[in-house]
């Protein structure tokens, strides 16, 4: 398992919210290349898997990152949320006017981009807090900026399911986003009810994967 979270310091208590992680299990952890993180601002965790080699002897392996959008917009002094640890890490980096709602999106991005030049598929796993949206003026740090700037697929819209993730607002705010490679190896997808295994207003999602398809060997399905 690979988690992420922020190392900015508490100023009231030890508690920090936020933070993610990515636990590839059994039989699947002998094909972990190498795994890692966010480190600073517990955005993202990911886990980079031995993927299929062709008959050509290339190997096209698979990132698996899961990721988390901060939905606060506006700086708060009243609680130490994980937009204002965010805030405060990019401060610290030099950003003089931090929007943590909208680097994450940029940040993943230039992530994603490094690891598609390394012939990476991806898998990317996001509670984006955010639609997709369509139309040709996109803004930067969107999730559609994201979706279309990377040429990533919704698996779950690529499957026919159009409806929403929010118990609130009834939207569609989470996704399994995947490279055009990744597709020949879904068999299905959905997702859960509400509060199902852990209390949350947002529904998880899911989707099942042919392993032959993603590494080429006869090792039946893969959940994630």
């Amino acid at each position: 398992m690979t988690t992420s979270a922020s190392e900015v310091k508490a100023k009231v208590s030890t508690y920090l919210p936020g933070g993610t992680a990515t636990a590839i299990l059994g039989r699947w952890s002998s094909r972990i290349m190498e795994t890692g993180s966010d480190k600073k601002q517990g955005r993202w965790s990911w886990a980079r898997l031995q993927g299929n080699t062709d008959n050509k002897g290339k190997c096209t392996n698979i990132t698996l990152i899961n990721a988390y959008r901060v939905c606060q917009k506006q700086i708060t002094k009243s609680s130490y949320t994980s937009y204002m640890q965010q805030y405060d890490a990019q401060l610290q980096e030099g950003i003089s006017a931090p929007t943590p709602h909208t680097q994450v999106i940029k940040d993943l991005s230039t992530f994603i981009e490094k690891r598609k030049e390394q012939g990476d598929e991806i898998i990317l796993c996001l509670d984006a807090n955010e639609e997709i949206e369509a139309g040709e003026h996109i803004k930067n740090g969107t999730i559609t900026h994201l979706t279309q700037n990377n040429s990533l697929i919704c698996t779950h819209e690529y499957l026919g399911d159009r409806g929403g993730t929010s118990e609130r607002s009834g939207k569609r705010i989470e996704y399994i986003l995947v490279t055009p490679g990744v597709l020949p190896a879904i068999i299905r997808g959905g997702k859960r009810p509400f509060s199902e295994g852990i209390t949350s207003d947002h529904r998880a999602l899911y989707i099942d994967l042919d392993a032959t398809v993603l590494f080429g060997k006869e090792t039946g399905e893969m959940d994630i």
